[in-house]
């Protein structure tokens, strides 16, 4: 996995939905999907999506939160 990778989540506010993620190439938002998945809606959701990212070959993954429902996360 390269540096830099784009992943979004969205979790919605119900809890018993599944957040969604996807996995893009690079920085923009406007580059080339990689992958999408879902993982469970709850407090590990970020943990578990960037256990992800690290079995595929990130150090790990940096967040920051666009709203209470969407977040943004780049691999290092």
């Amino acid at each position: 996995m390269n540096k830099q990778t784009r992943f979004e989540v969205r979790c919605p506010a119900d809890r018993r939905k599944r957040a969604s993620v996807i996995v893009k190439q690079g920085y923009s938002s406007s580059t080339e999907v990689l992958n999408t998945f879902t993982v469970a809606n709850n407090a590990d959701t970020l943990v578990e999506v960037a256990n992800w990212a690290k079995a595929n070959g990130a150090e790990g993954v940096s967040w920051g939160a666009c709203s209470a429902t969407y977040w943004v996360g780049f691999s290092f």
